[in-house]
């Protein structure tokens, strides 16, 4: 019964903490030139990713 109930403390800060930060990402994530750096990188991933396929033999 008292692991239980440790478990559940334990279980309840993590993903409190995890809510928290999950909110301030959120917050930082929405600025515009966050955005535009995720935008290009994202860019700039799938273009590899594509030149890797592109290059593969089968």
């Amino acid at each position: 019964m008292v692991l239980g109930a440790v478990d559940g403390v334990i279980a309840f800060g993590w993903l409190s903490l995890v809510a928290v930060l999950a909110a301030r990402a959120v917050g930082l994530l929405r600025r515009p030139r966050i955005g535009q750096v995720l935008a290009k990188v994202s860019s700039a991933v799938l273009a590899a990713m594509g030149v890797a396929v592109l290059t593969v033999r089968t």
